[in-house]
């Protein structure tokens, strides 16, 4: 089971906002804390992406791309001494493609992806991530999937709006970047200490991992779970504890949370079916549970999550 694009799918993750840009200098973009998870692909010349949460401001260069996530404000500036305006107002000024005359050396081209949760995640991988993921050109080989993605979302914002298909196919081109990020990310947090991530690449837990979300309703039980890991209870308690800093049981009923916060915003299920969808007995159990996650009755939660 692909556990990464369970949990993307179960907060509807995906593509809010798409635009590009040509930007003559002295330009500043300011990105609000909470606009959304979002990724910055230069495709010409060079930029600094600043944040109060960040030691130092970084500067990109053709080819590179930043992810960077809804918890921190950032700018993006032409230099360090450029005024930061508002998306809006920065991209609405904007070039489309090169404008005729304009030194290379004196404009930023670059790709700008937003990413919108329609349920809020309460997953543990969500919360590790970190506040920017960096990955410069030289990290992103021609001969790579990620590099084809980039070239062909460049390419499909080249045509017309009007081109059939476009939309859907840059809609779904970013979710591929997303997935591309988030793989590369993951690949590089192997050896990280402790972490959900540090759990999926352990060989043994991961197994105890798969089988949980692939049937969270299921009654879970320590010793089970362990048999899965193929490891003594004991073991597979303290393994868990030390790479995740939780124990199977609130692991579990974190997941099927998450999974009952889904299907209270995608559906019309009653809260009794609900329950019995992801694990609960009753729609009190859950409402319980729910209530020690999240902070809110299911009820509450879906009217809320309503509008």
């Amino acid at each position: 089971m692909d556990i990464i694009s369970a949990l993307i799918q179960s907060t509807g993750m995906k593509a809010a906002h798409l635009d590009q840009g040509t930007f003559p200098k002295p330009w500043g973009i300011d990105f609000p804390q909470g606009v959304g998870p979002a990724f910055h692909l230069v495709s010409r010349g060079t930029c600094w992406l600043r944040s109060p949460t960040l030691a130092a401001p970084i500067q990109l260069e053709t080819g590179d791309l930043a992810f960077v996530s809804n918890r921190i404000a950032y700018q993006l500036l032409s230099d360090l001494t450029a005024a930061a305006k508002p998306a809006y107002e920065t991209f609405a000024n904007a070039y489309y493609g090169a404008p005729d005359g304009l030194d290379a050396t004196a404009a930023t081209s670059f790709i700008c992806g937003i990413y919108g949760f329609a349920v809020e995640p309460i997953h543990p991988f969500f919360a590790e991530l970190p506040p920017l993921i960096h990955i410069p050109a030289r990290q992103i080989a021609a001969h790579e999937p990620m590099y084809a993605a980039q070239r062909l979302l460049s390419a499909e914002l080249s045509y017309a709006p009007t081109e059939p298909g476009r939309s859907i196919l840059t809609d779904r081109l970013v979710d591929v970047m997303l997935y591309y990020i988030l793989r590369q990310w993951m690949s590089n947090q192997r050896t990280q200490g402790a972490s959900w991530v540090s759990a999926y690449h352990n060989p043994y837990l991961r197994k105890a991992l798969v089988a949980i979300h692939e049937n969270p309703a299921h009654p879970w039980q320590v010793e089970e779970l362990a048999q899965k890991a193929s490891l003594s209870r004991a073991a597979f308690a303290q393994r868990f504890k030390e790479l995740l800093g939780d124990t199977p049981v609130n692991y579990v009923t974190k997941v099927r949370i998450q999974k009952a916060m889904e299907l209270l915003v995608r559906t019309e299920e009653s809260i009794d079916r609900i329950a019995e969808m992801v694990g609960y007995g009753t729609g009190f159990a859950l409402s319980k549970a729910f209530k020690r996650i999240t902070g809110l009755s299911p009820q509450h939660y879906r009217l809320q999550a309503s509008g």
